[in-house]
């Protein structure tokens, strides 16, 4: 039964860390550096952000956000992205997965053979890359789990979930999945527990999430973070501090962010919440301007850093550190 489980991807090669993973050759003229880093190694954390405007990545140094480099010549469209314990970011983009290194300099491209990358997820417990495909030619909207024991993905649904926007895995290996469901107008949480490959939708309590954003365990507040661009009478971005309980959400707290002096956010990209540190990055457009913001978390506010590039069209962000 289990082998019935393992699904075979035709074209698809397992990446993130496996000896016998294909490598993108050197010097690939698709892609492009700038300025090329100095060092061939870092300690330092940085963050990559992924701009679909200016169809690049903005290496920028965390936490402080001042500009490092830039990798051109990719093709940025949906740029959900996350990162795993060696510091490598990967980025859904359609029908590929790319991945990055810490330097921000393209290592590995995963083509899926079937749905649409979305987003991803990598799980603290064991390394396994969650990537979430949703339907292509009228097909079934899944997560394709890899990990380094074999090149076929295991297939994880969740019923009822009919699009699949950001993932996040807890502590424990249990992957949350939202989204948004097109025909009843409303968002969707699920979830798949560890070592199960059918998940189950969660029911949310204590108040309303319009707009289905990234999804991240905190782990000093044991809860899950939902990002939301369109929060309560102020329309602002927020982060849902939601605790679940089996099939159950409770929103026990929120985090308003605001823009520069007070200014409105209208869209609030992906972000990623660096629990050492106690702050979210994340890109942000508004009515007068588009950048990647840092906020004092879960305080939110005003934010207490920005960055130096001039973003476009902000869609992923992922920290990485080594």
């Amino acid at each position: 039964m289990k082998a019935a489980l393992i699904i075979a991807l035709a074209g698809v090669w397992l990446l993130g860390g496996c000896a016998d993973a294909p490598v993108a050759p050197e010097g690939n003229s698709a892609f492009a550096q700038s300025p090329l880093p100095p060092q061939t190694k870092s300690n330092s954390g940085v963050v990559l952000v992924a701009d679909e405007g200016a169809q690049a990545i903005y290496v920028l140094a965390f936490p402080h956000l001042s500009w490092k480099w830039t990798t051109t010549g990719v093709e940025v469209l949906f740029g959900g992205m996350c990162s795993d314990a060696a510091g490598n970011v990967w980025l859904a983009n359609n029908a590929e997965m790319f991945e990055f290194n810490h330097l921000g300099k393209l290592i590995n491209t995963l083509h899926m053979a079937r749905g649409y990358a979305q987003s991803c997820a990598v799980n603290p417990r064991n390394g396994d890359l969650a990537l979430l495909l949703n339907a292509r030619h009228n097909g079934t909207p899944h997560v394709a789990v890899y990990c380094c024991a074999s090149k076929n993905p295991v297939r994880l649904v969740i019923p009822g979930l009919p699009r699949y926007d950001f993932g996040a895995y807890d502590s424990n290996g249990n992957l949350f999945v939202d989204g948004y469901n097109r025909s009843s107008e409303q968002f969707e949480l699920g979830v798949v527990p560890e070592n199960r490959v059918r998940g189950h939708l969660i029911s949310i309590s204590g108040g309303t999430i319009n707009i289905a954003g990234f999804v991240q365990w905190y782990a000093p507040g044991n809860y899950l973070a939902v990002a939301d661009s369109e929060c309560g009478t102020a329309q602002l971005p927020c982060i849902h501090h939601v605790e679940i309980s089996g099939s159950t959400g409770t929103i026990t707290g929120t985090t308003f962010l605001e823009g520069p002096s007070g200014s409105q956010i209208f869209y609030l990209a992906q972000g990623v919440i660096d629990p050492v540190d106690g702050s979210l990055v994340a890109g942000t457009r508004g009515p007068s301007t588009r950048s990647v913001l840092r906020w004092s978390y879960p305080a939110g506010g005003e934010p207490i850093d920005r960055n130096e590039v001039t973003v476009k069209y902000p869609v992923g962000a992922a920290l990485s550190t080594k």
